[in-house]
């Protein structure tokens, strides 16, 4: 009997969870009110930090006050457990700890219980970790809109959002979460064009997946998306494993550009009725049609414009700069200029001119819209509505000195100054821009190209406030007289959220580099884990397989390595796990691959390597353990290994060739290499 307490006693002290014993307390009515401490093992003083001399004896309130503050909870659990003989499991967090521990409590007998408890604080932070950062991506794109989708290609399932869901008027509880649901959907003419588009992404011809399709609604009716996604992992041979991605509901855009379509022709008879002028030019600058307001208004003939650059009816002197804006243009930049045009006849003709990309008769081309304004004063240009009213900080001043001759509403606002405060005013004078230096440079630029675009500049307020702005600047003439008009859009709040999704994005890189690590390494060893060193070695036999080089394995168990768990208990047998897989890796190369394949087993895969090379390193592994030095002097640790090189067979025969000769050499007497 002695001999069976010793065994069970010394399971409890060398158990990694943490072991206490109550034994219930009677009042004289014989009703448990509380519970004595009667025995713990080293690893629940570890876990709460607290020494059984200090509570074994003692009451649970008394010993766990700080700990426990639930304790009239915990006896009534305890209650339960201990008259029905029954057993309990549950999570329990410490406050004064900050830890979480998993609870199993069970009564051996009436009136004692015992209580198991497992740290578990690491996966809990892991599992919020995990939660947090696939909310976050999935909380930033349904924000937007957007439906969202997540594919596990390889296990055929995919995760529809429920704005998703909505998109197509179902209720989150409507679509499940086959692919066939999306599938089923598509329209038949747009099915082909999908699947292409999708087939050429996931071989990796394309850098995302991109399609406007119907999908088919819970009413039956047909809705334009835009279907986007992006693989964002793919196994060791390039197969796609996740796609991510969003849907967009097009369907207003469809509607608007089939209008635009049908309306087209109506916009071609009522071309010629507009008393502006109009010009419909090629990209490249080219007229390619004017209106009948063009001919009349400037003296020439639609043979002697078609096919002409616009600059040929702008003034010699200011080409350069109708040039210079023409090329903004082209590259899409929404440009209002007041370069005027010349007649036939040589008469300048003021206009405001605007340019807007468009379609004629198929092509793509720019569509040119110039106001005659010679009636315009330069008193009404400045008190125009559009000035005023603009979202933009601008002003117009004059180019010498720079003072102010007008600002508009925003430009007081978000400076916080009155009208009548910038007036007459320098930039500088006011602290507004930063320095004579960098107004200087920008006159220089403004001088040469005629105007500046996405300069960015910091702008202070009266206050002192910081605001960071995206200016462009550009000359404009009235009469013989030049001005400076600056438009200044305020980036501030973009620029700072900008820099909060960067520190988000490395926050999440960060989270997501340790979930990799903790996926794929053995806590104890830092050797890869059994799963990830398994599918290292599928694709390692692929490899060897395709390009006909040498791979070979090694199967490696520790010699009587349950009598050190034994004889000098399992935090011992942890320290030799460790040292053994470190002498592994100092003798392994960067491509070579070590894996704890089970308790004391480990399995070693060495490409681009036959048997013979094989076997010198299995013998300094071998001797390098064999002379290992221990804190215990007494301990001698000895390997056995079984080393296999491949031979055009599946992992499986692989696997149970390099194990029968472990076993093997442990038949021949350990401490030993069998190949």
């Amino acid at each position: 009997m002695a001999c069976i307490e010793n065994f069970h006693q010394s399971i409890v002290d060398n158990m990694i969870n943490g072991y206490v014993c109550f034994k219930g307390i009677a009042d004289e009515e014989g009703v448990l009110t509380d519970y004595q401490i009667v025995q713990v093992n080293p690893a629940f003083q570890a876990m709460l930090g607290l020494k059984a001399a200090d509570i074994t004896g003692r009451r649970i309130g008394i010993a766990f006050s700080s700990l426990i503050p639930e304790t009239v909870n915990i006896i009534s659990v305890f209650n339960q457990i201990a008259q029905a003989g029954s057993r309990k499991t549950y999570e329990q967090y410490s406050q004064s700890l900050k830890k979480w521990y998993w609870v199993f409590a069970y009564s051996p007998q009436p009136e004692y219980v015992i209580v198991m408890l497992t740290d578990i604080t690491r996966l809990k932070q892991t599992e919020e970790n995990l939660r947090e950062s696939e909310a976050m991506w999935k909380f930033a794109l349904e924000g937007s809109g957007d439906g969202v989708w997540d594919w596990d290609y390889a296990r055929k399932y995919i995760f529809y959002s429920r704005q998703w869901k909505a998109i197509l008027g179902h209720t989150d509880d409507e679509i499940s979460s086959s692919i066939d649901e999306w599938d089923s959907r598509i329209h038949p003419d747009d099915r082909t064009e999908v699947y292409e588009n999708l087939e050429k992404h996931l071989k990796g011809e394309t850098h995302y997946y991109n399609s406007e399709h119907r999908l088919k609604c819970k009413d039956g009716r047909y809705k334009w998306v835009l279907d986007r996604g992006l693989v964002v992992s793919r196994d060791c041979d390039g197969n796609p494993l996740r796609i991510i991605g969003t849907k967009s509901d097009i369907s207003a855009r469809k509607r608007i550009e089939n209008v635009l379509q049908r309306e087209e022709e109506n916009f071609r008879n009522f071309f010629n009725t507009v008393d502006e002028f109009l010009f419909v030019l090629d990209q490249q600058g080219i007229i390619n049609k004017v209106n009948q307001a063009v001919l009349d208004r400037l003296g020439y003939k639609e043979d002697e414009l078609v096919g002409q650059s616009i600059l040929f009816i702008h003034p010699l002197e200011s080409r350069d700069e109708a040039k210079n804006i023409l090329a903004g243009i082209i590259q899409g930049q929404e440009i209002n200029s007041l370069i005027p045009l010349v007649s036939k006849n040589g008469a300048i003709i003021p206009v405001e001119t605007r340019a807007v990309k468009g379609y004629w008769s198929g092509e793509k081309v720019l569509f040119g819209f110039s106001k005659d304004i010679s009636h315009i004063t330069l008193s009404e240009a400045k008190y125009s509505r559009a000035f005023y009213h603009n979202g933009s900080l601008m002003s117009i001043s004059t180019l010498d000195e720079g003072k102010y001759l007008e600002v508009n509403d925003s430009f007081c606002e978000k400076l916080g100054y009155r009208r009548e405060e910038i007036l007459g005013f320098t930039s500088l004078e006011l602290g507004i821009y930063s320095s004579q230096t960098e107004r200087d440079q920008i006159k220089d630029a403004l001088m040469t190209q005629g105007r500046v675009r996405d300069y960015e500049i910091i702008v202070t307020s009266k206050n002192g406030q910081k605001l960071v702005g995206i200016a462009s600047m550009d000359l404009i003439k009235v009469q013989s007289e030049e001005y400076l008009l600056t438009i200044v859009n305020d980036i501030t709040e973009r620029r700072r959220m900008s820099e909060e999704l960067q520190k988000k994005n490395r926050q999440l890189e960060k989270i997501n580099s340790i979930l990799k690590l903790q996926a794929t390494t053995d806590s104890l060893t830092q050797l890869f884990n059994h799963r990830h060193t398994m599918e290292s070695l599928q694709s390692e036999i692929k490899r060897a397989y395709r390009y006909h080089h040498p791979l070979s394995i090694m199967m490696m168990d520790l010699d009587h390595f349950k009598k050190v768990n034994d004889i000098y208990g399992h935090q011992v047998g942890d320290e030799v796990l460790i040292t053994t897989a470190q002498i592994i890796k100092n003798n392994l190369r960067n491509v070579d691959i070590a894996g704890r394949y089970g308790g004391e087993e480990f399995l070693l895969i060495l490409p681009q390597t036959d048997l013979q090379n094989s076997l010198q390193v299995a013998q300094r592994i071998r001797l390098q353990i064999e002379q290992a030095n221990f804190k215990q002097q007494d301990l001698k640790i000895t390997i056995s290994i079984g080393v296999a090189q491949y031979n055009d067979e599946d992992m499986e025969h692989f696997i149970k060739r390099v194990d029968s000769l472990l076993y093997l050499a442990k038949n021949n007497g350990r401490n030993r290499i069998e190949a």
